[in-house]
């Protein structure tokens, strides 16, 4: 009986030197050792080498598919992460959403959670994209109107939504710019005028677009003293006593124009 095994004994030698030996076992062993760690993209590629070697080896096809399977599910929970932790849902939170989800996909283009999450980003992309786009052409029209204010708000808006969208950068520095010289000076224009309500919706539209614009916090604040019927009272006082009796009746209506409307004003008025 011992004679007979002894016969077997070179094949099955030689069978076991096969088994360990076996072209892809390196790469597979490798592969394991990186999946315990839990570094699955590592060990694909490992399973990858050893599939190359042995392409028919159901253990390692197995062991790459939940490999990937496994690297699929951490893409697809930072996707998630990265989409729910977003304050603000706009193209740059879709973009890195994105990043996540495509490599996740890519590992796993069958799973059904990755590919409705996908779908969702996606479809929020192209909402995002054409919010962008109308948004920026009605800034660009309110450019060439030169309807400053409107095309600041336009274009600040465009960038909320997709940051770098085409030369939003450029034409919102021109409306700015344009913008706070031209309301600023419509401003000063409207104080020489002692029209206050006209200076405060100028210096407005102003801090609007720069809040740090020059001295114009300081000039609201000066203006804002003025803008109240006793001042135009005196105004009119002083005119009267001027007998420049137009100017005084102007500065009497301006004064009436205050709510309430003080009955007393109207007598002078009228006296006048």
């Amino acid at each position: 009986m011992y004679k007979k095994w002894l016969r077997y004994l070179p094949l099955l030698t030689a069978l076991v030197f096969l088994a360990t030996c076996a072209p892809g076992k390196d790469s597979y062993r490798q592969g394991q050792e990186l999946s315990q760690m839990g570094n699955w993209e590592g060990a694909i590629a490992f399973y990858k080498d050893a599939l190359a070697q042995e392409p028919n080896n159901k253990t390692y096809q197995e062991a790459l598919q939940k490999a990937q399977q496994e690297a699929a599910k951490k893409h697809y929970q930072r996707a998630v992460n990265i989409w729910n932790g977003a304050a603000v849902k706009n193209y740059q939170a879709v973009t890195r959403t994105m990043e996540s989800l495509n490599k996740a996909l890519a590992f796993d283009p069958e799973n059904k959670d990755i590919v409705a999450l996908h779908q969702q980003i996606e479809a929020k992309k192209q909402e995002l994209t054409e919010e962008a786009k109308k948004t920026y052409q009605k800034g660009v029209t309110a450019l060439n109107n030169e309807q400053w204010l409107e095309a600041v708000t336009s274009f600040r808006k465009v960038n909320d939504i997709y940051t770098n969208y085409e030369d939003t950068v450029d034409k919102l520095a021109i409306a700015v710019a344009a913008g706070t010289d031209e309301y600023y000076k419509q401003g000063i224009a409207a104080v020489q005028r002692e029209d206050w309500k006209g200076a405060l919706d100028s210096f407005g539209k102003v801090l609007a677009i720069d809040f740090t614009y020059k001295n114009t916090k300081m000039l609201v604040e000066q203006v804002k003293k003025n803008d109240n019927p006793e001042y135009f009272l005196g105004r009119a006082a002083e005119m009267a006593s001027a007998n420049e009796w137009d100017r005084a009746v102007g500065f009497y209506e301006t004064a009436l124009s205050y709510p309430p409307r003080d009955p007393k004003i109207k007598s002078v008025l009228i006296k006048a």
